[in-house]
């Protein structure tokens, strides 16, 4: 399936089509040096690794769609085992695909006992099963920032969206603080690979994400059905093209404009101080975030008296 798709894709020209498989399936050996660096610069070097969204588009697609068919619980449940399986297996086991996976399979273990999923619970568990079957996962640089963006993602991301919902609605709080947060706890680990930080970032992943979607779906669809279907893979993959030339756009322009690549302290001492540099934006995100009364979250609010209720509990 890999070969068919990768064939098929390489029918989509320029750099979108070496962008295809990178952010369908995790083939970055078509990406020319110039699309790399200006996607380095520009802080989008993650769309090109098979990760969480992946698992988390495909997961919902075959939920709604079981539901839409009324399968009982059970079933909806082993078919998204099956369909997270053959992904790994489409996409190769990545260490940021096995954390994603492990995540998935206790979001998965959830649903069949009926109890809702815990992002921090999910990600503690896999973490420490990867670890216990490969320690050296530890000093994988992909695995380090896998994790370390999921942890903001899931035990940040949620108060931030909380404080900034009645403000600007849930959907538009959600797609800032994602890349927001994601970029300042990869970022100390990331001057490990380049002592630079990424300074529109955030702009960048904030105009390049609805097009992520689409790539990535039509994408998978392509290459599902490349084997049995041609034509119906071409159509789907320049439709998935159409998306990631707009991600190429993004990238050159903003890798060329000002001050986009910030040179920052090398080694150690560096990323102590990105992460302190950090958690002190944070900190002051979530203590100025707007609340639905109109005042300053790290304000106190008036407290209100307890309820009387007729009831016996």
């Amino acid at each position: 399936m890999r070969a068919t798709a990768g064939s098929a894709a390489s029918a989509v020209p320029g750099e979108p089509g070496a962008l295809l498989p990178a952010i369908a399936w995790g083939d970055v050996s078509r990406l020319p040096d110039g699309l790399v660096d200006a996607m380095r610069t520009a802080g989008l070097t993650h769309v090109t690794a098979v990760s969480g969204a992946h698992f988390a588009l495909i997961a919902s697609l075959v939920l709604v769609v079981g539901a839409t068919l009324g399968l009982p619980r059970a079933a909806r449940a082993g078919l998204t085992v099956v369909v997270a399986a053959g992904l790994v297996v489409l996409v190769g086991p990545q260490p940021s695909v096995l954390r994603a996976a492990v995540m998935g399979a206790v979001s998965v273990a959830g649903l069949l006992l009926g109890r809702p999923s815990a992002g921090p619970a999910a990600l503690s568990t896999a973490v420490i099963g990867l670890m216990l079957a490969d320690p050296w996962l530890a000093v994988d640089l992909g695995f380090v920032l896998s994790v370390a963006a999921t942890a903001g993602i899931v035990l940040v991301v949620p108060t931030l969206v909380a404080r900034w919902s009645p403000v600007v609605g849930r959907p538009v709080a959600t797609v800032l603080g994602v890349p927001l947060v994601a970029q300042l706890a990869c970022g100390p680990f990331l001057l490990a690979f380049t002592p630079t930080v990424a300074t529109w970032s955030v702009l960048a992943n904030l105009a390049v994400a609805p097009a992520i979607g689409p790539a990535t779906v039509l994408g998978l669809a392509g290459a599902v059905v490349s084997p049995v279907w041609p034509g119906g893979a071409a159509v789907l993959l320049a439709c998935a093209g159409a998306a990631c030339w707009w991600v190429v756009t993004v990238a050159h322009l903003v890798a060329a404009a000002p001050g986009a690549g910030l040179a920052w302290w090398p080694g150690l001492v560096g990323g102590v101080l990105l992460a302190g540099a950090g958690i002190g934006l944070l900190g002051l995100l979530l203590r100025t975030a707007p609340d639905p009364h109109g005042t300053l979250s790290g304000c106190p609010d008036p407290v209100d008296p307890p309820a009387v209720s007729s009831r016996t509990p």
